[in-house]
């Protein structure tokens, strides 16, 4: 695509006549001089590093963007991602009828663990994705609504006899794919996640139904109903903590993240009054 677009512009230009040329030049240097004023973006919309095109800092910590965006080793996508399981949706072949075994998964992005080639995106977390899977009956029947499910989509390689001077290497697909054994309760008690991640946990509770009593969850979903800026995720939490648990919002701060290995655990803040 991108080499396509460098074509297509070298060809326009080459007929442009020379009021015209002038004309882009001067956009150009426009445009140039406004990108110079431009303030450095900071927070989580400022770059991880100084190579074009690397991901912000809310990027690289939601969605595990690099710096760099690698070309694709395949047809087929790879990441790891722990979501909601919504639903499987027919797969339908090049002949118009329905694939055996084969379906689309509707899953809700909570947490994404490499995502190198950029598949999982905001949008994926806004709207969910649909991933093509194989899925004998068996294995379709472990899955329940609103619990969370692994899928880690994969190449690996395995160089083969060479040829004159010349390595072959083989490429393998791989399709992992399994119930998780938290839920999306889990995800509530956490401190420190993005409002993306809660929301997408909330649904899930809400879809599961089969919620833990617990007092880690009440305090999580005290914290969020009380204090995340999210107004959505503010409202499903608060109605989660009504039905689960009869109270309402205490004023309970966000939990704080959860510590690195080996370092010590910050404690919890107190309770606006």
């Amino acid at each position: 695509m991108n080499l396509w677009k460098k074509s297509l512009t070298l060809a326009t230009a080459l007929s442009l006549v020379a009021g015209a040329a002038a004309f882009s030049d001067a956009l150009a240097a426009k445009k140039k001089s406004s990108a110079a004023k431009k303030p450095a973006a900071t927070g989580d919309n400022a770059p991880i590093s100084s190579d074009p095109g690397a991901a912000t800092v809310k990027e690289h910590r939601l969605l595990k963007w690099g710096a760099v965006d690698p070309p694709d080793r395949g047809k087929s996508p790879e990441f790891f991602v722990r979501g909601v399981f919504m639903e499987f949706l027919p797969s339908i072949g090049a002949d118009g009828k329905e694939r055996k075994d084969f379906y689309n998964i509707n899953l809700l992005p909570v947490e994404v663990v490499e995502n190198e080639y950029r598949v999982i995106t905001f949008d994926s977390f806004a709207n969910g994705m649909k991933i093509p899977v194989f899925m004998p009956k068996d294995l379709k029947k472990q899955f329940k609504p609103g619990a969370m499910v692994e899928i880690h989509l994969y190449y690996t390689t395995k160089e083969e006899q060479a040829v004159g001077h010349a390595k072959m290497i083989a490429f393998s697909y791989h399709e992992d794919i399994i119930p998780y054994p938290a839920g999306p309760s889990a995800y509530v008690k956490k401190g420190g996640l993005d409002q993306e991640q809660y929301l997408n946990a909330l649904k899930g509770m809400e879809i599961f139904g089969d919620n833990p009593k617990d007092d880690q969850l009440k305090l999580g979903l005290d914290a969020l109903a009380s204090s995340s800026p999210n107004t959505e995720v503010k409202n499903k939490a608060t109605a989660l903590l009504s039905s689960l648990f009869a109270a309402a919002p205490s004023g309970q701060p966000l939990l704080p993240p959860e510590p690195a290995p080996g370092a010590v655990p910050e404690k919890p803040a107190k309770k606006k009054k």
